[in-house]
């Protein structure tokens, strides 16, 4: 019995150091259902993944914009993108306080009823969005009856940290400013 024990622990050692010399590729993994890494075809529940080159090839401006091509999403905007609704499973007048919204697995809805601001998120600095159609109150409690929007955010490039600034002014005397931070300092 030891002996075996002896030669698995021989070949798992063998086995990972010729991976980490051969460098290994691995699928794509969405996060969102089940609170941790797996395959969208291992998920429970119906989900779609909107990946960087869907974002970057859409003529959307916002984040809510970019929600509005996704089947089982309603999204309505009342003429501003800040006030958007987005409704999963038709919850209608209750779908703010009914779809929880995630940047980086926190959530981003504020604790009264009100839906997020959705310009609070700029679409140049999202990776991907996973959205999961169903109940997630077990995992995230309240505010995930309809569904769950998870927003990824663009890992920092680069060994020094660096800045960009950005700004649009419009008619009647609109305007919008961002800021992005990323790098890496030590570790």
């Amino acid at each position: 019995m030891k002996t075996l024990k002896l030669l698995l622990l021989f070949v798992f050692i063998a086995v990972n150091v010729y991976a980490k010399e051969q460098g290994v590729t691995l699928k794509e993994v969405v996060v969102t259902p089940n609170r941790y890494d797996i395959n969208d075809a291992q998920a429970p529940s119906y989900i779609t993944v909107i990946d960087n080159e869907e974002i970057q090839e859409s003529n959307a401006r916002t984040v809510s914009e970019l929600l509005r091509g996704v089947p089982g999403v309603l999204v309505t905007d009342n003429g501003t993108a800040k006030s958007a609704i987005v409704d999963i499973r038709g919850s209608g007048g209750t779908a703010p306080s009914n779809v929880l919204v995630l940047v980086n697995s926190r959530k981003v809805n504020p604790v009264d009823i009100s839906g997020p601001d959705w310009l609070q998120i700029p679409k140049d600095s999202v990776e991907r969005i996973e959205i999961v159609r169903g109940s997630g109150t077990v995992l995230y409690g309240d505010n995930a009856v309809g569904g769950v929007v998870n927003i990824i955010t663009k890992k920092g490039e680069g060994e020094k940290p660096s800045v960009k600034i950005g700004g649009k002014y419009g008619s009647y005397s609109s305007s919008m400013a961002n800021m992005q931070v990323s790098g890496k300092k030590d570790q």
